[in-house]
């Protein structure tokens, strides 16, 4: 999958060969993954990378279940013919699981009349040579919240994905309340890779796969939550050059204007001491569009080590852009008080709570930011 090195001269090109391999990901109609061991803290498995001996201890990743097994309700088969791209996530519902991929019918909206129970089947895609080792988690309404997948509960799940398979895996929700939901599904590829490699921390996918659906429970549309939407008035906003959708700074203490994005050194590594803050500034930002498009909310959910947290008081930045234009958030980002290196980084998606059967232009897919590596000292 496409990389660049780190230089701003160079994003933009990078930026739309990634927009043409998502492209292929919307041939994806549906799609999901992998039985079990509770951890509370949790260590790399045997299975997946471990790091280097020149690289810095892992972190514990806490709350995980481990899917070392699979029931006899998880469907593992080849990868499906006529479907592009190495990796998918999604949904499929019990009762269309027989059916060919392209006769499926549309999983952007889920209506549930008899029931709050949101069960579908996840779907993960892995068409690479290589086996494929995803953590995956569920936001809820912007939260993230515990599920139960293959029926072991838990905030975090993970799950290896063969080469060159197909995976059914039961996926429950369970007791959402009336009205109009907002559900991600999250896979972080490689969760356990700590390595402080630029090639691997610039990559402008993140290394995350999501695929966002709507759920409606009842008769009603009305959202489940309303989002605090930070406008163009209440933030800074800049016209001009834009590279990436969402980029972390590091906020020099003191500096709250935005920095020109020529000037900008983006936060791939970098290294705080113990117990002290690291001043972020988020960037998010929306290219130009040939057809100018009204301005669109950008919700983003910042994660530490594959947790939800909260920045600037808020655990969703829901940022109101319009074309060519970005905004910054200035934050205090508290790290653990265990030394190694910790992740960061966002998922995000535009429109919260848009109804995608009627508004064709709002993607259903997911995006990852950067991978940051933060090192405590």
């Amino acid at each position: 999958m496409p990389q660049f090195k780190g230089k701003c001269g160079t994003m933009m090109m990078h930026r739309l060969r990634f927009r043409l391999q998502i492209f292929f990901f919307t041939l994806l109609y549906v799609y999901g993954l992998a039985g079990c061991t509770q951890t509370n803290g949790l260590t790399p498995p045997a299975t997946t990378r471990q790091p280097a001996a020149t690289e810095q201890p892992a972190s514990v990743i806490r709350d995980v279940v481990v899917h070392s097994s699979l029931s006899s309700q998880v469907d593992i088969r080849p990868f499906p013919a006529g479907i592009s791209g190495e990796r998918g996530l999604g949904y499929v519902r019990a009762e269309d699981r027989t059916l060919p991929v392209t006769q499926r019918p549309q999983n952007d909206e889920f209506r549930l009349v008899a029931t709050n129970n949101f069960n579908p089947w996840l779907i993960l895609l892995n068409n690479t040579a290589s086996p494929k080792t995803f953590l995956i988690t569920t936001i809820l309404d912007y939260r993230q919240v515990p599920f139960t997948l293959d029926g072991k509960p838990s905030l975090l799940q993970l799950v290896e994905v063969p080469a060159h398979k197909e995976m059914n895996i039961p996926f429950s929700l369970d007791s959402l309340t009336p009205g109009r939901h907002d559900v991600q599904v999250v896979g972080f590829e490689d969760p356990f890779n700590m390595t402080l490699d630029m090639n691997y921390r610039s990559d402008i996918h993140g290394n995350v796969i999501s695929r966002r659906t709507a759920v409606v429970v009842g008769d009603t549309q009305t959202p489940a939550r309303t989002l605090d939407v930070l406008s163009n008035a209440s933030i800074p906003n800049t016209k001009g050059p834009v590279n990436l959708d969402v980029m972390f700074l590091r906020r020099s203490v003191g500096h709250t204007e935005p920095i020109s994005p020529l000037r900008r050194a983006l936060v791939y590594t970098d290294t705080v001491l113990l117990g002290q803050p690291y001043p972020l500034q988020i960037v998010v930002s929306r290219l130009s569009e040939k057809a100018p498009q009204p301005d669109a909310v950008r919700a983003v959910v910042p994660f530490l080590d594959y947790h939800q947290i909260t920045l600037d008081g808020k655990d969703v930045l829901a940022v109101r852009l319009e074309p060519s234009t970005e905004a910054v958030v200035n934050a205090d980002l508290m790290l653990p008080k265990e030394r190694g290196v910790h992740q960061f980084q966002a998922i995000y998606l535009d429109n919260p709570y848009a109804n995608m059967l009627q508004d064709t232009q709002t993607s259903p897919f997911v995006m990852g930011s950067i991978r940051a590596a933060l090192v405590v000292k």
